[in-house]
């Protein structure tokens, strides 16, 4: 830290401070000398020309140069830079001619004095103090000024790399200050916002905004520390984003300017919203796990019950029979699937080549019950569906969960559309979750009231609805992705032309085309 410039003034009668003088006639030159020596001055030598000057300045350091201006044929204030280059030292010009332009050019060096021909010991004496002063006095500000922009560069390196946004306002609430963290997080350029109201950040809710930044920023004294404060962020796009604010003021200031410092917790309330859903997942995993095995004890009964009835039935009531020997079977493949959430179930499912068409075709009598009475299903299977590699009853537990839905997306009724086509994936051409190759596509659509785009977005998330509360879950879409994928295909969504929703469903094809026909699934 700097000292006082008077602490470190040399006195004349302690360490004399040394002197060159620069002085072309001899005789003043040795005048000078003896003046200066009488004084108790240290004088290092002295100089006749600007070579000598230059060069005894370098060879000697001295802390003070009595310059003459008029060497000969050398300009003394030229020669007194050059000095300066090379020695920080003080410098003192004797002149016998101060015109108006010579004394602007004395001004216009740093930390000069001049001092007119003749003068006296008592002027030459106190004009020495003064130039020794003044050179002391601007090194200090040198040192000052130096170690502010070091200060200034280390804030502002700090700042740069900061990934969090800071913003300073004034007692205005203007923006004086934008940080690169804040312009990553805003989309803006500090010359963009420097000068605006904070307002410009914060994104529209309903309530007046005055009304929010006073909230924001005159929640305690400015002595206080720092508070955090939950506002949504508004960034140059439009688009908006979660942040969290630690507002802070400057103390013993009596503008009250405030310091914001700015972080975007999108992905941490992403990530905690995850983790949430994870808990929840794991309590639904424990839960359906002994669920199911409940549910496997009611099947094997039903199935042995079947059995036995098989004998007493006539030719005419074996179907029955067959539908429910199917339904078990279904009941069975959907244990499996709810044994998955805890971990529970087997690792891997054997895989059958299914006729999509087919299998529709089979399963539409099952639809039909599912719809009620004010709903119409239609079919339009397309013949180059083909055949899929998939688990035995994916499509059915896929399928029958999409019509679930989309009756009830139609309460008052309507038509819901089964459609099947075939999509070819190129490499350079990625759709989704789908890897290159043929795939067998299957649309369900409705006349419903379709899907906000506030839910839309997190569709396929667990435990997120479209119903209302008390009817559902919201894990039904996410097993069915879920199965798709596993299956090497892929489930998503997308609005309907005019109203209603579409839920397409991608399987892989089969590399061969027979299919296979499981037991029960003819209703």
């Amino acid at each position: 830290m700097a000292t006082s410039a008077s602490n470190q003034l040399p006195a004349l009668d302690a360490v004399p401070p040394k002197v060159l003088i620069v002085e072309d006639e001899v005789v003043v030159a040795r005048d000078l000398k003896r003046r200066l020596d009488a004084m108790g001055l240290h004088v290092v030598g002295t100089a006749h020309g600007a070579l000598d000057a230059v060069k005894f300045a370098r060879d000697t350091r001295p802390d003070l140069v009595l310059m003459d201006i008029g060497l000969g044929g050398d300009d003394g204030l030229t020669v007194g830079e050059k000095v300066q280059e090379e020695v920080d030292c003080a410098l003192m010009f004797v002149t016998g001619y101060a015109d108006t332009d010579t004394l602007a050019r004395v001004g216009g060096l740093t930390s000069t004095v001049y001092v007119s021909k003749p003068f006296s010991d008592p002027v030459l004496r106190a004009s020495i103090r003064l130039a020794l002063f003044r050179h002391f006095a601007d090194k200090e500000r040198r040192v000052a000024q130096q170690e502010c922009s070091l200060a200034e560069a280390r804030l502002r390196a700090v700042l740069d790399q900061t990934a969090d946004g800071v913003v300073s306002l004034d007692h205005e609430q203007r923006i004086v200050v934008f940080s690169k963290g804040a312009q990553q997080q805003f989309g803006y350029s500090a010359e963009e916002v420097l000068g605006d109201p904070v307002d410009r950040l914060l994104a529209p809710n309903g309530q007046v905004l005055s009304e929010r930044v006073t909230g924001l920023l005159v929640g305690q004294s400015p002595a206080s520390a720092a508070r955090l404060v939950r506002e949504t962020g508004r960034r140059k796009d439009g688009s908006v984003f979660s942040m969290e604010i630690s507002v802070s003021h400057l103390p013993e200031s009596t503008d009250q300017p405030s310091i914001l410092c700015i972080r975007d917790v999108t992905e941490r309330d992403r990530l905690e919203s995850r983790l949430r859903i994870v808990e929840q997942l794991q309590i639904v995993g424990s839960l359906s796990a002994s669920m199911t095995h409940e549910f496997n004890n009611v099947l094997t009964a039903v199935e042995s019950n079947a059995f036995m009835l098989g004998s007493f039935l006539p030719p005419d009531g074996l179907p029955y029979l067959d539908a429910l020997s199917g339904a078990v079977d279904r009941g069975r493949a959907l244990s499996r699937q709810l044994l998955r959430l805890s971990a529970a179930g087997d690792a891997h499912d054997v895989t059958v080549c299914i006729d999509v068409n087919e299998r529709i075709k089979n399963l539409q009598s099952l639809f039909r019950r599912t719809l009620r009475k004010n709903i119409e299903l239609e079919l339009k299977l397309g013949p180059e569906a083909g055949a899929v590699s998939a688990h035995e009853y994916a499509i059915e537990h896929v399928l029958l969960n999409l019509i679930n839905n989309a009756r009830d997306a139609m309460p008052v009724g309507g038509k819901v559309v089964i459609a099947t086509s075939r999509l070819e994936v190129a490499p350079e051409d990625r759709q989704h979750a789908l890897e290159p190759g043929g795939y067998a596509m299957v649309s369900v659509t409705d006349e419903g009231d379709g899907v906000s785009p506030t839910i839309a977005n997190r569709l396929f998330e667990p435990f997120t609805s479209t119903k209302a509360p008390g009817t559902g879950i919201g894990l039904g879409l996410h097993i069915s992705r879920a199965i798709a994928r596993r299956c090497g295909g892929d489930l998503w969504f997308e609005d309907g032309e005019n109203v209603g929703s579409i839920f397409t469903l991608a399987l892989k094809r089969a590399p061969h085309t027979n299919s296979q026909q499981p037991k029960g699934s003819t209703l």
